[in-house]
């Protein structure tokens, strides 16, 4: 038996950015890719590592937004 299931609709989309980690390669998650300057300094969360990162490091992500309400 087949259910029949909507296609969702997305509401916008937002933009992360993320850094490999020098030491683990776990990605580092950056919220706000405007407020980054040419060279920054992020810890990692998995393994505590700091290290400063160029922006041209930076992949961009592209997601759909996660709210359910749009903005009013």
């Amino acid at each position: 038996m087949l259910l029949y299931q909507s296609p969702r609709q997305t509401i916008g989309t937002y933009q992360r950015g993320a850094v490999a980690c020098a030491k683990c390669q776990s990605p580092i998650y950056l919220r706000k890719l405007a407020a980054v300057a040419e060279e920054f300094s992020v810890n990692c969360p998995r393994c505590g590592h700091r290290k400063v990162y160029a922006a041209q490091m930076i992949n961009i992500e592209t997601l759909p937004e996660r709210r359910r309400k749009p903005r009013r």
